[in-house]
């Protein structure tokens, strides 16, 4: 394996900081935050971002952190190999290194910076939470702090997670680098269509995305940066029956179970996003529906709409394991004239840490409806 040293240079940097400062410039011209956020909402929809629940972005929600979250495992599996080597062997350094570049650069960069810090305080809202898009609060402008903790528009932490990849790309760049610049393009597209994702889910503007992906890159560079000043110290021989060999043992044990841990954890908190539209047909001269409804606790919004039908949309968000899923049924029943009646039943399955049900029922101006909750059990 060829570790020949190739030092980072200015353009590790520089490249990256005027690309940065050039995108900002033309999302501000340009306005593209709100003209590309347009793109996406709809203001017949109840919940006014239907596109954010359809394929692949749905998935992208789901799933796009975790292949960063296997990249954190593989690095913690490469200090753990590394750690059982001898400390004079030159692929055991190798190993090492790469390993701490990875895990010290998500760790920095998605986790702590991104998702830790500016996420938690900065204060910009989200699409769906600003006036233009059926909110309540101002347009905010990239760059421009509130310090509302309500608002967490800025950055977006699933784009920090697909851009987390780059350290791929400081990792291997040396001995590999092939699969560095492989890494580097998946960081790339995983993360750029990620950020998306959350575009068509009113979640994220597309300046969120391009911060995302600088502060991302600037944190993995950091820390490559900093593990390239610091040069190897090499022991004096290759005994290994010292306190710290003892310790690597120990240290190796610990990298490894961590990685399990990691990837475990993860799949225990992904998060919801499950949608379900279902229609009612309202015969001519209808002004009345009778929902009596079951099912876990929700948000319920009544809302008005054109059309000869009635319809009941049903949103589930939240943290919960894979196989976590949603279900309805309508049970029509016979009623008096100009009323429709039924039984309508929502179940979640599967284990969840958090969830949030929201239920959107709409109906022509003229038809009064009629919601009773029937607990369940």
């Amino acid at each position: 394996m060829s570790t020949a040293s190739r030092p980072l240079t200015r353009m590790h940097w520089l490249v990256p900081a005027v690309l940065l400062a050039a995108g900002t410039a033309a999302l501000w011209s340009g306005d593209l935050d709100r003209r590309v956020a347009r793109a996406f909402y709809s203001p017949t929809d109840p919940t006014h971002w239907p596109q954010g629940y359809e394929q692949p972005w749905a998935f992208l929600y789901r799933w796009g952190v975790f292949p960063a979250i296997g990249v954190a495992a593989a690095g913690l599996l490469l200090l753990a190999w590394s750690l059982g080597r001898k400390k004079r062997d030159a692929n055991a350094q190798f190993l090492r290194r790469s390993g701490l570049t990875i895990v010290l650069g998500l760790a920095l960069g998605p986790l702590l910076l991104v998702n830790g810090v500016l996420h938690e305080t900065w204060g910009r809202p989200r699409p769906r939470q600003v006036v233009e898009f059926a909110g309540s609060q101002a347009f905010r402008a990239v760059l421009q702090p509130r310090w509302d903790p309500s608002a967490q528009s800025f950055p977006t932490g699933h784009a920090a997670a697909g851009y987390g990849l780059f350290v791929v790309y400081f990792a291997l760049r040396q001995a590999r680098p092939r699969l560095a610049w492989l890494g580097l393009a998946t960081a790339l597209v995983l993360g750029s269509v990620t950020a998306w994702a959350r575009i068509a889910q009113g979640g994220h503007w597309l300046s969120d995305g391009l911060w995302s992906a600088g502060i991302v890159w600037f944190a993995a560079w950091l820390i490559a940066r900093a593990l390239e000043r610091r040069p190897a110290k090499l022991p004096p021989n290759n005994r290994d029956d010292s306190p710290s060999g003892t310790f690597r043992t120990w240290g190796a044990a610990a990298c490894g179970s961590g990685a399990l841990i990691l990837c475990a954890a993860y799949l225990a908190f992904l998060p919801l996003m499950e949608r379900m539209d279902r229609e009612i047909a309202l015969p001519p001269g209808a002004n009345e529906v009778q929902i009596e409804w079951s099912g876990p606790p929700a948000e319920v919004h009544l809302l008005s709409a054109s059309g000869t039908v009635a319809r009941i949309t049903t949103t589930l968000s939240g943290r919960g394991a894979p196989w976590v899923g949603l279900a309805d049924h309508w049970e029509p029943q016979a009623g008096p004239d100009g009323s429709v009646r039924g039984q309508y039943s929502i179940s979640v399955s599967g284990h969840r840490l958090s969830q949030n049900l929201e239920l959107w029922i709409a109906a022509p101006a003229d038809v009064r409806v009629m919601l009773r909750h029937k607990p369940q059990g």
